[in-house]
């Protein structure tokens, strides 16, 4: 768990597990998830649907290639994030997902 605090304000970033490589993924870092962010924001504005379909055909053939770095900051960024305020007598949450689901080939 990643965690920054601010005052009485956390921000933390769950990881998550990917189970069929039966381990913890990484935290999502770099331009990558920035632009995706991006990217699924401004789709969802221009189509008015919550169903996105990208449409990039996966060619991860190199350990450093472009969509294979895409395919894992996708997994990484779709992770837990949450907001969590706390004071001595009362505690706060906002847990936030980017997808509630998804189906990534």
């Amino acid at each position: 768990m990643w965690t920054r605090t601010n005052g009485a304000l956390t921000l933390v970033i769950q990881r998550g597990y990917d189970d069929y490589a039966k381990k913890l993924m990484g935290y999502p870092w770099g331009s990558i998830p920035r632009l995706l962010l991006f990217w699924i924001n401004s789709e969802a504005v221009r189509t008015k649907s919550r169903h996105l379909e990208w449409g990039a055909a996966y060619n991860g053939t190199g350990k450093r290639s472009d969509s294979r770095r895409l395919r894992e900051q996708m997994l990484r960024l779709f992770a837990r994030i949450s907001y969590q305020q706390s004071s001595a007598d009362s505690r706060r949450w906002l847990n936030m997902e980017v997808t509630a689901d998804g189906e990534l080939w």
